[in-house]
């Protein structure tokens, strides 16, 4: 589909695979680049029917039980609504397994462990514990047991510190 000069593939909204909540937080990402990119000068009307064509056809079906009026069919309703219908799918029990079940891959480094950590935390609802709980997973689950004990040797490191630390030991290996 033709946006502007630029030829891109519009985002693809997955309601039936995975995790409908972090679906809808990458479609969702990806549809607000594309607004406010390529789509920028299009009146908001034209930009609502965007999201709606990009949305898909499943997207639509959901669109099509909702009793929107006529002048409430803005962008920022659309999101609201799709955001509210995402949401409630989250598990946050699964969400909080698969993040305490992640551990370092070998070959891996710790910042791609740490960006997948952070992912996954998303769905948890950790609130304020986020990060320390992150760092706990570094300590817990690295493959380095020298950056485990240095970890443990620092009276509660914060996140970017644990991160600084193996990432330095990791350069040294």
């Amino acid at each position: 589909m033709e946006l502007g000069a630029t030829s891109l593939r519009p985002p693809i909204m997955d309601f039936e695979n995975g995790n409908i909540a972090a679906n809808w937080r990458r479609w969702s990402q990806n549809m607000q680049l594309l607004l406010s990119g390529p789509l920028m000068d299009k009146t908001e009307e034209q930009k609502f029917s965007y999201f709606l064509i990009y949305i898909g056809q499943a997207g639509r079906d959901i669109y099509n039980t909702w009793d929107i009026a006529e002048g409430d069919k803005k962008l920022d309703i659309l999101f609201q609504r799709f955001q509210t219908y995402c949401r409630p799918k989250n598990n946050v029990t699964m969400a909080r397994f698969k993040f305490n079940s992640r551990k370092q891959k070998m070959g891996e480094n710790i910042d791609q462990c740490v960006t997948d950590l952070r992912l996954l935390a998303n769905d948890c609802e950790f609130g304020e514990l986020k990060d320390s709980l992150i760092r706990d997973r570094i300590i817990c689950d690295t493959n380095d047991s020298r950056v485990r004990e240095k970890l443990l040797q620092e009276h509660n490191p914060p996140l970017d510190k644990a991160i600084e630390i193996a990432r330095s030991m990791e350069a040294t290996k």
